[in-house]
């Protein structure tokens, strides 16, 4: 059937479905317990982060700080004292690692490398590589030995006992 250009045909009146009161009450009841888990998941999450983030839980003690590697060209008791300035009493999750080995390789000339991780609970463990000197320059003007590491760096003098 062919329709008239001027004449438009007429549009079928859509009767609209009047869904009975249960039905929206049945799909509120489904959307109220999934709603409820995510809103507590949430006040779980912020509650949790409140606490490692806020308390003293989390706080570093001298107990919970490892050193492994020193020893034997950098002073231990030093290089703890130095550690400690750095993390007592501080949160573990807020240490600025990589600042604290930059730090520590300034104070330190003798060390060549330092890796600070942090392990939950609160632990920090510290790994310190030194340099290995390689062999001893004499200066006969001040009647000095120096060591040098394998990597040209002067590691200092000699002690009068070595």
């Amino acid at each position: 059937m062919k329709y008239s250009p001027y004449i438009k045909p007429r549009k079928r009146a859509r009767t609209q479905v009047v869904l009975p009161k249960s039905f929206y009450f049945k799909r509120f009841r489904l959307i109220i317990p999934k709603f409820l888990k995510i809103f507590s998941a949430l006040v779980l999450i912020v509650f949790l982060l409140t606490i490692v983030f806020k308390t003293s839980v989390f706080n570093l003690q001298t107990e919970n700080i490892e050193i492994k590697g020193s020893g034997f060209f950098v002073d231990e008791r030093e290089f703890k004292e130095k550690v400690y300035s750095y993390t007592l009493g501080k949160n573990i999750t807020k240490l600025n690692t990589p600042k604290i080995e930059a730090e520590l390789l300034k104070e330190f000339p003798s060390i060549k490398d330092i890796d600070i991780q942090r392990r939950l609970p609160p632990h920090l463990i510290i790994s310190i590589e030194e340099r290995t000197p390689l062999f001893a320059v004499h200066n006969e003007n001040s009647n000095d030995v120096y060591m040098i590491a394998n990597d040209g760096y002067v590691l200092g003098k000699v002690n009068e006992r070595y």
